[in-house]
């Protein structure tokens, strides 16, 4: 809490402290802004390099190895899955910005 000095006013002192829980406030959202950001960036690198993956194991693989096929397709429905979720916790995130 700031001290009352000598001279100054006590809505002086009040408006300063509004200013300054203003900036803290300001700095929380730009905070929240940059971690939004960043998940919605990781999300969609992670997202493109397992569809990489999975599109070159597939051409790989022997159609007879049915079990490796239906692995691959378990490991890409659970990312695309978790992707989603990241993104809609980042858009999240972004609203409470406003």
């Amino acid at each position: 809490m700031p001290c009352v000095h000598a001279g100054e006013s006590p809505s002086k002192v009040f408006l300063q402290e509004l200013k300054d829980q203003l900036q803290r406030y300001i700095d929380t959202k730009e905070g929240l802004d940059a971690k939004a950001n960043s998940l919605i960036a990781t999300a969609g690198t992670v997202s493109v390099i397992f569809v990489a993956f999975s599109t070159f194991a597939l051409t790989e693989i022997d159609p007879r190895d049915d079990w490796r096929i239906v692995m691959l397709a378990a490991v890409l429905v659970v990312e695309m899955s978790a992707t989603i979720v990241v993104i809609k916790l980042a858009s999240d995130a972004y609203k409470a910005r406003e």
